[in-house]
């Protein structure tokens, strides 16, 4: 069990610098003009948190496996890691760039802010 706190612990402070880098890194990028190119660009800036998160339930479904408990308390405990790795995503997006997924929809919809 400590095993799949530390790699919970781990992965949570790798995500939250994922998706810091995301937010800055799409703040400059929605500034720009909308073209093909940018805006493949600007899908492809979420493919880091995208493998970070294939990656990281692959590791910890393999953990809670050795655990050999029964499949409900399996799937609370998974339910509850990912919610744990998920909240600097939502404190991140949310609170420390406000309006930034409003503005990248408009963004994406060519829409002026």
């Amino acid at each position: 069990m400590f095993e799949i706190a530390l790699i919970t612990v781990i992965a949570t402070i790798l995500n939250a610098l994922t998706v810091e880098f995301h937010c800055r890194f799409q703040t400059r990028h929605i500034a720009k003009q909308r073209t093909v190119s940018n805006l493949i660009k600007h899908y492809l800036l979420m493919l880091p948190f995208i493998l970070g998160m294939l990656l990281f339930l692959s590791v910890i479904q393999t953990q809670i496996n050795k655990l050999g408990i029964s499949a409900i308390k399996e799937s609370l405990v998974l339910l509850g890691l990912v919610i744990l790795f998920l909240s600097p995503f939502i404190y991140i997006m949310d609170w420390r760039y406000p309006g930034l997924v409003s503005k990248m929809e408009n963004w994406r919809k060519g829409v002026s802010n």
